[in-house]
């Protein structure tokens, strides 16, 4: 049997979840509880970014663990903790650049960069026993109400200075006029899904060639890069919904990609982390717009 890639295992882990109809972007295992959604964070606090968000989300959905932090063996034995026997960690990845020396077509030797995947493995707290007694604290609500947290959400959008106008429809980024519509606010049974659908469009508009130049014309390119930018769109809305502390609110009407999606994962093992890496570049885009470049402190609150 062929030795699966770390590319390979990942994607093949996603699959399965989507398949049953779950969406690794959009986890559950604080669904009902009250408590904002927030990134995976490791031992020491900081949150995970990109495809390994995707991974240890889609890990605590499956297996039902209610904390966000994860550390290795070594790191739980450190802190006096012991992973029971018998539990399965989680592996998630990091990229080294390889850089090599080849001589080009005219006879110089010219530097050239290899990302190199490599993996460990994570346990979640639920999974370790005897760690101080902080790590079993339960996620608390967030200390915003509603009105700060919305707020909070408004001077983010006027923050990233993008046209934003009422939709007559769905709302949607428009490429050739660089304009983003939103539905009406008091159109929403909440103001959660109201930035969720917010969050997804301004992840389109970090896309225009006057920005990050994933496209030239959505609405001209083939099914897949659509579905490709579609998938950009709503991890990047979960990466920017955990980071403000919202609950995320999928997008009913983006069902429709979630086969096109798996097949395109199927026929390419890299296509989740390409995507996964383009919706973190996005929110990296609109964070560094903010007046503030402390990109976690809303959702640390």
């Amino acid at each position: 049997m062929t030795k699966q890639s770390p590319y390979e295992k990942v994607t093949a882990r996603l699959v399965e979840m989507m398949e049953q109809g779950v969406r690794p972007w959009a986890p559950n295992y604080l669904s009902g509880s009250g408590i904002p959604l927030h990134r995976p964070t490791r031992q020491c606090g900081m949150p995970y970014q990109g495809i390994n968000v995707l991974i240890l989300w889609a890990a605590a959905s499956m297996r039902g663990f209610q904390h966000g932090q994860w550390m290795t063996y070594k790191q739980a034995q450190s802190l006096g903790g012991q992973v029971r026997k018998g539990e399965r960690g989680e592996q998630i990845v990091f990229f080294k650049k390889l850089v090599k020396e080849e001589e080009n077509s005219r006879g110089e030797i010219e530097e050239r960069v290899i990302p190199m995947i490599r993996v460990y493995t994570v346990f979640n707290v639920d999974q370790i026993d005897g760690l101080p007694q902080q790590y079993y604290a339960k996620p608390a609500p967030s200390v915003l109400s509603d009105d700060e947290r919305i707020a909070q959400a408004e001077a983010f959008l006027a923050g990233t200075r993008a046209q934003i106008e009422p939709a007559a429809g769905n709302p949607c980024y428009i490429p050739f006029r660089d304009v983003v519509q939103l539905v009406p606010f008091e159109r929403y049974k909440d103001a959660q899904g109201y930035y969720c659908d917010a969050f997804h469009e301004l992840t389109h508009w970090t896309g225009s060639e006057k920005r990050l130049h994933r496209f030239e014309n959505i609405g001209g390119v083939k099914l897949k890069d659509r579905a490709f930018e579609e998938l950009v769109a709503e991890i990047g809305s979960a990466f920017l919904a955990a980071d403000m502390g919202f609950s995320l609110e999928p997008r009913e009407d983006h069902a429709a990609y979630l086969a096109s999606w798996i097949k395109a994962l199927k026929d390419d093992s890299r296509f989740i982390f390409k995507a996964a890496a383009a919706a973190e570049k996005a929110c990296g885009f609109l964070h560094d717009l903010q007046p503030s470049l402390d990109r976690f402190a809303i959702a640390a609150e």
